[in-house]
């Protein structure tokens, strides 16, 4: 049985199916039988859909929040610092995020100029990845070596060698071996498709009558990840266990982009300071976020905790320093 998806030509039904988002094949409309691509689809419904939008954005929001850079030679951070801020690097780190999120990849293409280096990133929406099966150096287990990435437009086409991307790739497993990530939105792709069918025919008046869109936004809060009080900033009033599991899906989601985001930024600046010559080779700490962080964020009173330090400091077992440091974790 197919996916339902729409079409972002005619705005009619088609369908995928499970091999071909892994394979990122082209989609065949049934209506006006173009074809289209599965990245158009997850672009339409982030830019469409607000529950989409809101959840992509608040992970994007924490997951490029707390970073560092770090490098231990003058001239190295000089060099990194200049780059950072040619590349637009706010920018482009939020964007990298919301990409990897939408589509369950980004493409950083390393732009090199003789002396001078420049990152931009190629829509995923366009970019096929061409793959082949290879022996990895330290094992005896065989694995998907990544050999061009071909991007094409509908004037051009152009073959990037891994020389010239950096990849950053959302993959539910570690171990999985398919040439893409998986985007935040893949699991939601039915209930999308039947709220916006729903959304187009009139409710009935019927007394009993129970819709079923809160149903299907149900579903899809829980399949985005990103749970509703956090959307809503309402934990205000629960219990602390309570609350610290609901946010615990999310804040694992954010800390799984941020060592996405590390690792892939981390390998292009590598290549910069080869370039470059560089004595050091510097790296962005995007750090760990904390549920602590996201129940502030969102209104939990932590004033019992705080009476407690207050006791321990009182009562001589802590420092004023040490209660001072503590309670910086449960203020705004």
């Amino acid at each position: 049985m197919g996916i339902p998806v729409e079409c972002p030509l005619c705005g009619k039904q088609s369908e995928t199916t499970l091999e071909a988002i892994d394979s990122r094949s082209p989609i065949e409309c049934r209506s006006c039988h173009s074809s289209f691509a599965l990245g158009d689809v997850f672009e339409r419904l982030y830019n469409e859909e607000g529950l989409v939008r809101d959840s992509v954005d608040i992970v994007t929001k924490y997951a490029t929040s707390q970073r560092e850079l770090k490098v231990s030679d003058k001239k190295s951070r000089d060099a990194t610092e200049q780059l950072l801020k040619d590349v637009g690097f706010e920018d482009l780190v939020r964007e990298t995020a919301r990409q990897n999120l939408v589509h369950g990849d980004a493409f950083l293409r390393i732009v090199r100029k003789g002396e001078s280096v420049g990152w931009g990133l190629i829509p995923p929406a366009r970019v096929a990845v061409k793959t082949s099966w290879a022996r990895e150096a330290d094992w005896k287990s065989m694995a998907l070596r990544e050999d061009e990435f071909v991007f094409t437009t509908q004037e051009d086409r152009t073959v990037f060698t891994p020389d010239d991307v950096i990849h950053f790739r959302k993959s539910l497993f570690s171990y999985e071996q398919v040439p893409y990530g998986t985007s935040m939105i893949e699991i939601c792709l039915g209930d999308l498709h039947s709220l916006r069918e729903l959304r187009r025919i009139p409710i009935s008046a019927k007394p009993g009558f129970q819709s079923p869109l809160g149903y299907l936004e149900e579903n899809i809060i829980l399949g985005l990840g990103v749970p509703k009080p956090v959307l809503e900033k309402s934990l205000s009033g629960l219990d602390a266990g309570i609350a610290q599991f609901i946010v615990g899906r999310f804040v694992g989601q954010v800390n799984g982009l941020r060592r996405i985001l590390s690792d892939g930024f981390d390998r292009a600046l590598e290549r910069f300071a080869n370039q470059k010559g560089l004595n050091a080779v510097p790296v962005i700490e995007f750090g760990r976020l904390q549920e602590r962080r996201v129940l502030l964020d969102c209104g939990f009173d932590f004033s019992e905790e705080v009476r407690a330090l207050r006791a321990v400091y009182e009562a001589g077992i802590i420092s004023k320093e040490e209660l001072d440091r503590r309670l910086g974790e449960y203020l705004p």
